[in-house]
């Protein structure tokens, strides 16, 4: 089978749990691997990202999910040239909320030392990112922020949610926005809008929680009022470009 759809955004909102939802479905068949970031890898390699689904089932579909669609400037191009009627799914979640835990999790994992505070992190950050213009495409962000080989992103940066909307706008490609503060409202509502919208029909299925992070500290508040003035322009674009309000 060839994917139908496509999740593509954005790490530490909820792109896992999304994604083992849809495969609670009957009819959605996972692929070998739920993040298969082939797509998003600067190499052509199109011929073996097919290999990793399922062979056709009647009234089976398949999808992927890769947050790196959205990082990485060769995603959502390879999703527009090989599958251009995929279905997009691109969840979003409170970017000052999101960036604290991508911290947490890279720190948890290795990638930044045990030393290193939020606070400190950010300053590094900012300072990375004070050559680039608030209108950065795509391709400019990825390119000013790939310091120490860090291909996941950082955790300021990958909240522009902005950023990538405008492309899958301008690629024409068929989206359609999740927040994650509204499946933790209503889960079976979105649930079965999600369901609706990639072709199954609408279920009630049992609510899932995968790879929820717990962390010792919490964000000091004047901090999070710090990335709040940062995110605000960004949001209010965001929020013009889906002619939606905002959950946070």
């Amino acid at each position: 089978m060839e994917p139908s759809f496509f999740i593509v955004g954005f790490q530490k909102c909820g792109t896992t749990t999304l994604y083992d939802s849809i495969m609670a479905h009957p009819d959605a068949e996972p692929g070998i691997i739920k993040e298969n970031n082939i797509l998003a890898e600067k190499a052509e390699r199109i011929d073996e990202f097919r290999l990793c689904f399922p062979l056709k089932k009647s009234g089976k579909i398949t999808g992927d999910a890769s947050h790196l669609h959205t990082w990485m400037p060769y995603g959502l191009e390879r999703i527009k040239k090989h599958f251009p009627k995929a279905k997009i799914l691109v969840i979003m979640r409170n970017p000052v909320d999101r960036a604290f835990s991508h911290f947490n999790m890279d720190k948890k994992i290795g990638y930044i030392p045990e030393s290193m505070t939020f606070e400190r992190f950010v300053d590094v950050e900012m300072q990375m990112r004070s050559g680039l213009k608030a209108e950065a495409s795509m391709e400019e962000v990825y390119a000013n922020m790939k310091l120490f080989g860090n291909k996941y992103g950082w955790p300021i940066s990958r909240g522009l949610y902005h950023i990538y909307i405008q492309r899958l706008i301008y690629l024409e490609l068929d989206f359609l926005p999740i927040f994650t503060d509204d499946l933790q409202l209503d889960f079976d509502s979105e649930m079965n809008r999600v369901f609706e919208f990639i072709g199954l029909k609408p279920i009630e299925i049992k609510r899932k929680q995968s790879n929820r992070g717990v962390y010792d500290d919490d964000l000091d508040a004047d901090l999070r009022q710090k990335l709040e003035a940062f995110y605000k322009a960004p949001n209010e674009r965001l929020a013009q470009l889906l002619s939606k309000k905002l959950p946070w």
